[in-house]
């Protein structure tokens, strides 16, 4: 489970910083 839980709080990082990007675009 370690490394499921490693992988999923790496991508949710990286979704959120695509997110991130998104409304300073929008913005």
């Amino acid at each position: 489970m370690a490394n499921p839980n490693i992988l999923s709080r790496r991508d949710f990082m990286k979704v959120a910083g695509l997110a991130t990007g998104a409304a300073l675009l929008a913005a």
